[in-house]
């Protein structure tokens, strides 16, 4: 499990870097088969391990290509923040239902993005269906719960990544 640097002590790309590095001891040091890996987060550590996914196929300019010699067993992501959009339906619908405001979404993507623009590793529900494909991964299970406000971005997310 990745204890990675929360902000506001540290802003993206630090966290994505810290994960991929976690999965490169994980595979090279530890010499774990990516077979036997099933990557999981939730809320930002979904957000977190779909950058880390998206590093393997895409990677990121300013950290090093972590390559694996076969697909990871799985991806499970538990209410992911994949989009900083404000802007979904949901958060319209469910702003009575759900604890999280927008408003505070707002600050924590602000904290969190400093001055990097955003992109398909922070803002992974912007990544185009063409982003997903060959995923290294053999299977994916994103859950949502209906009365969440990110619930409409992580629908469309899941469309894009079908």
């Amino acid at each position: 499990m990745l204890s990675y640097t929360l902000t506001p002590e540290a802003q993206y790309p630090q966290q994505l870097h810290q994960g991929v590095e976690l999965l490169r001891f994980v595979t090279t040091t530890l010499g774990t088969d990516p077979r036997d890996i099933v990557l999981a987060g939730d809320s930002a550590g979904g957000n977190l391990a779909l950058g880390v996914l998206s590093h393997i196929s895409h990677p990121h300019e300013s950290i090093p290509h972590l390559e694996l010699s076969r697909p990871l067993r799985g991806v499970l992501l538990l209410s992911p923040w994949a989009s900083f959009d404000t802007t979904f339906a949901s958060y319209a619908t469910n702003r009575r239902k759900d604890l999280v405001l927008s408003s505070t979404l707002k600050r924590w993507a602000d904290a969190f993005m400093g001055t990097a623009p955003p992109d398909n590793y922070n803002q992974p529900g912007r990544a185009p269906a063409e982003w997903w494909k060959d995923l290294p991964a053999e299977e994916m299970m994103v859950v949502a719960g209906a009365d969440e406000v990110l619930v409409d971005s992580i629908r469309d997310l899941g469309r894009r990544i079908e």
